[in-house]
């Protein structure tokens, strides 16, 4: 019996580490297969968040692994009252809270969860009953916390402390206290919201301490605290290194803290624009890498965190468009770079067809005059030139350690990070505190898997490339042409400009064997082996067939493939002919494959290696304790057990199986005869005919004659 979830109920999700997570059921649609989740703490806030979507078939499925049903421990006694046990006062302030919101949460509950309509919907609420639009989130906040009926408007007094009543611990400091309290004590004051007033104060100490008196920050803040706030209700040490770190980075602060020619010497240098570099659109291509900090969990096992993904992002320098990605949990590495170029060089068709996107939602495709590199540890000059010279392009270094040479890639790595922290699992590589606070509950808050991610990541590069306005990149004839300050117009209107080679497009056979992966493998019967998949076609089988035909079965056939780099339900293969042919899995591999990507077949083949090294450390561990040498372990592993071999189970009966053997057999032998007649017509080399044996007699078989009987017999 499927159990049901209704409004109200209160779930407990587990995390990875043994931790746990608490959610409220805000809504529950089951006809539109929606569930919304709003995470509990039972602590008084003030938020204006909202619930989070989810798939309701998904979590009812996962009630019984990754989420459970429990009793609700965050309800205040009297939210569990009848009315005739409350007071007077305590009803008439409950049913004040709760009829501001009662036609949103009963009638108009489907509007309120929709996106589009919330908006409007509660600004029409709020002027209705003349509150603002932020008091009645918060209502709604409190409502969908504790409970989601009209008890939940009841106010939190009997936590609040008073004479007599106990009131609750706060959280204090623990640990060693830091050098800036043993040096100059705790006079910050971590309550403190900070004014106008205290930005003032801020400029005025850095420019009479920081620059006259040439004092670091520490010294400033002492100073500051002691003759501007008389050592008393200053803000903390941390808030001013904040706002001082932003003060001290403006031009004419490092002009006067470094002097003059140092400051020339250091800074001056620094002019000009990245894209000055570059003759227009689709000439120079940025390329690189980082770990971005999204947590993800694997896709058959929710509880499960594989933690962060490896972006690779190339952006065109002059009108800043994306051209291509790849996204992998391996680290940086070359391959993953010819992955990026290749994508950002061939349509993107198949990939946003398969993640729900339209085709023409980005298509640019073009071959840039140079890709600008790194000189990282995942990339060497050798390979960087072979590639750029099979390619046609011209390769471009900057030295490691210095964003400052690719700013273009740099920056978008930031705004991609920006806008995507908001998500589950998400955080921003920043030094703020609640970036930090963020990011070590990242993995906790982790709900996207592989392709979840991949998915939102093509979605912000589309919005990116469509939508970001940046006229200032605009020139006086894509004025005149009237171009849209995109960076998708703009690298269209430029595309159409290039004249003679630049305009030529490169032939897909190029850009896939100059750039794709290849593995030699051999070919069988029913295709190649890769990862544990069979890939097939009817030109690979007829290409074995006539290697066997010349051949023989002495020699393997083997050939080369080329692998897809974001869909592994595919591989390429370069026919005798040089032309390039699609390579697709067997019905079993593709039930296997379906909304899979390289993430999660590298983290299954990372999951293997897990294993067999945990098996070969029990292995060490037992013989070191046990005092055994190599040589001892070498006469003893013949009397050791041998490991179980796991039963393989296949669908369909014997009988079935068998009879589908026979005819695969009849119908290869009856193909093999056809192309060896076709080679023995064309080739003077003829085959030897196949000899044919007749059956002997059903009789007895006689027996064997002794060798006196033989010498009567003569």
């Amino acid at each position: 019996m499927t159990t049901k979830l209704f409004k109200g109920a209160l779930l407990r999700k587990r995390l990875p580490r043994g931790k746990f997570e608490f959610l409220r059921v805000a809504a529950a649609f089951e006809d539109t297969d929606e569930i919304f989740l709003l995470e509990v703490s039972g602590a008084t806030t003030s938020t204006t968040r909202l619930p989070v979507p989810r798939s309701y078939a998904r979590i009812v499925s996962s009630l019984s692994d990754s989420f459970e049903i429990v009793k609700d421990e965050f309800l205040l006694p009297e939210m569990l009252w009848l009315d005739s046990e409350l007071d007077d006062g305590v009803k008439n302030v409950r049913n004040s809270r709760y009829n501001k919101i009662e036609p949103l949460v009963t009638t108009l509950e489907r509007q309120l969860f929709d996106k589009h309509a919330r908006t409007g919907l509660l600004k029409a609420r709020a002027d209705e009953v003349g509150v603002s639009e932020v008091t009645l989130r918060r209502l709604l906040v409190t409502y969908w916390t504790f409970g989601c009926n009209r008890n939940a408007m009841i106010e939190l007094r009997s936590r609040a402390g008073a004479p007599g009543v106990e009131r609750a611990s706060s959280k204090v400091p623990a640990g060693r206290p830091n050098a800036s309290v043993i040096l100059y004590g705790k006079a910050g004051n971590p309550n403190r919201t900070t004014t106008a007033t205290d930005k003032v104060r801020f400029r005025r100490a850095m420019e009479k301490y920081y620059i006259a008196e040439d004092a670091n920050y520490a010294g400033t803040y002492a100073r500051m605290v002691e003759e501007m706030y008389s050592g008393k209700d200053a803000p903390e040490a941390g808030t001013f290194y904040y706002y001082a770190k932003k003060i001290g980075s403006e031009a004419a602060f490092l002009k006067a803290k470094a002097g003059e020619q140092e400051w020339r010497e250091t800074y001056g240098d620094r002019q000009g624009r990245a894209r000055d570099l570059s003759d227009g659109p689709c000439d120079i291509y940025d390329i690189d890498g980082t770990p971005f900090p999204q947590e993800l969990v694997a896709s058959w096992a929710p509880a499960r965190a594989i933690r962060k993904p490896t972006l690779m992002l190339c952006v065109d320098r002059h009108s800043l468009a994306i051209t291509g990605f790849f996204d992998s949990m391996q680290p940086e590495n070359w391959d993953a770079y010819r992955m990026c170029l290749f994508n950002a060089m061939t349509s993107k068709h198949d990939m946003l067809v398969d993640l729900g996107f339209e085709p023409d939602e980005w298509d640019l495709v073009q071959t840039p005059a140079g890709v600008f590199f790194d000189r990282g540890p995942a990339i060497t000059e050798k390979a960087q030139v072979s590639l750029c010279n099979e390619l046609k392009v011209e390769p471009i270094w900057a030295p490691p350690g210095h964003p400052e040479g690719k700013p273009t890639v740099e920056g978008m790595f930031g705004k991609l990070q920006n806008r995507m922290a908001g998500n589950p699992g998400g955080s921003k590589t920043s030094k703020r505190r609640k970036d930090k606070e963020r990011a070590r509950n990242a993995i906790n808050n982790a709900q996207w898997s592989p392709r979840e991610f991949r998915h939102a990541v093509l979605k912000e590069i589309i919005r990116h490339n469509r939508f970001t306005r940046v006229p200032h990149l605009l020139t006086k004839e894509m004025r005149d042409d009237g171009v849209e300050p995109t960076p998708e117009a703009i690298f269209k209107w430029g595309q159409a400009q290039l004249r003679g080679d630049r305009a030529q497009k490169r032939s897909d056979e190029e850009v896939y064997f100059a750039l794709l992966p290849r593995h030699h493998v051999a070919v069988w019967d029913n295709g190649v082996r890769y990862k544990g998949h069979a890939y097939s076609s009817t030109g690979l089988r007829e290409y074995r067939l006539q290697h066997i035909s010349v051949v023989g079965k002495s020699k393997t056939c083997s050939t080369y493939v080329y692998v897809d780099p974001l869909m592994p339900s595919r591989l390429y293969w370069r026919n005798p002919s040089g032309r390039m042919e699609t390579l697709l899995p067997d019905e079993h591999s593709l039930a296997l494959l379906a909304n899979n990507t390289w993430l999660d077949m590298e983290l299954q083949r990372l999951i293997e290696l897990t294993k067999a090294k945990e098996s070969r450390q029990t292995e060490r561990t037992w013989s070191r304790k046990n005092n055994l040498t190599r040589t001892q372990e070498k006469a003893i592993a013949p009397a050791l057990p041998e490991p179980k071999k796991r039963k393989v189970v296949t669908n369909g009966s014997a009988e079935a199986r068998n009879l589908e053997q026979r005819l695969r057999e009849n119908e290869l032998r009856e193909h093999l005869s056809s192309v060896a007649g076709k080679v023995t017509s064309d080739s003077s080399q003829a085959l030897p005919p196949t000899p044919i044996r007749k059956p002997g007699p059903t009789g007895e078989v006689p027996k064997r004659k002794s060798i006196l009987d033989r010498m009567f017999d003569d």
